[in-house]
């Protein structure tokens, strides 16, 4: 990790060819800005990866699923970090995801307010049909 020349980064050209580059400025974006306190993690029972991120601008912490870690869904709202979170705090961040239901239809997630530097487990479940999983609920 701590030698930068060892890195590659993915880049996909307008025609869907795929390779790994040197250069930091060639790579692709996997998941379009703003997004940030970023949490991937494989879920076995359903052969999808979660992702989960802090959306600033729009308050919330947002989920997105894929099963080839470069291809993400449109994300959706997973957490508001408002008032509805933490009364009397509303400003939430992280959303990492832990490791507990992986094998279950639940994702646990920590999530922090930083007004009182608290951290919270938080368990959401999700949907799960013959070819989807789907978490959250609505744009993000």
């Amino acid at each position: 990790i701590l030698d930068k020349s060892a890195y590659r980064y993915y880049a996909e050209t307008d025609d869907g060819d795929e390779s790994w580059k040197v250069n930091a400025k060639q790579a692709t974006a996997v998941v379009k800005a703003p997004v940030g306190e970023l949490s991937v993690q494989y879920h076995k029972a359903v052969e999808r990866w979660w992702m989960t991120a802090l959306n600033r601008d729009k308050k919330r912490i947002v989920i997105r699923s894929s099963t080839d870690l470069r291809h993400w869904n449109a994300s959706k709202k997973l957490i508001s970090c408002g008032a509805s979170f933490q009364p009397n705090y509303g400003s939430c961040y992280g959303g990492f995801i832990h490791h507990w239901h992986l094998k279950e239809n639940k994702i646990t997630t920590v999530v922090s307010d930083w007004k009182t530097y608290n951290t919270f487990l938080v368990q959401i479940p999700f949907v799960r049909t013959a070819t989807t999983a789907t978490c959250g609920d609505g744009p993000g």
